[in-house]
């Protein structure tokens, strides 16, 4: 499933995670560590409910990473956190739109 969605969306790579950050899947670069990744990425959402909460918007639902070579999209839905790595070049609202389609039928998975 992750190979598909990776193809459909034009990213460099994706996975799946708990909400401990532990790896479920995932289709990711040589170069890049699925546990590390995971890991660090549960713990940003983790920090983010706080002045999610604060701020009144919460729960928080996802976070957008941005650098100057690509973007981090991670999308919290029930158990999983779905992670998707894209290139600069790649349209934000489409990753968006796809990744938040993708994780409602990943959530499904792990009831």
């Amino acid at each position: 499933m992750l190979k598909e969605f990776k193809q459909s969306t034009g990213l460099e790579g994706s996975a799946v995670v708990d909400n401990e950050g532990l790896t479920i899947s995932a289709d990711l670069p040589w170069d890049m560590n699925p546990e590390r990744i995971g890991t660090f990425i549960s713990r940003i959402l983790q920090i983010g409910a706080k002045p999610a909460s604060m701020s009144g918007i919460d729960p928080l639902k996802s976070v957008i990473l941005e650098g100057e070579k690509g973007r981090i999209v991670a999308r919290s839905e029930g158990k999983v956190l779905l992670i998707a790595i894209s290139g600069k070049d790649t349209p934000l609202g489409m990753v968006k739109l796809e990744i938040e389609e993708f994780a409602k039928k990943i959530s499904q998975l792990f009831p």
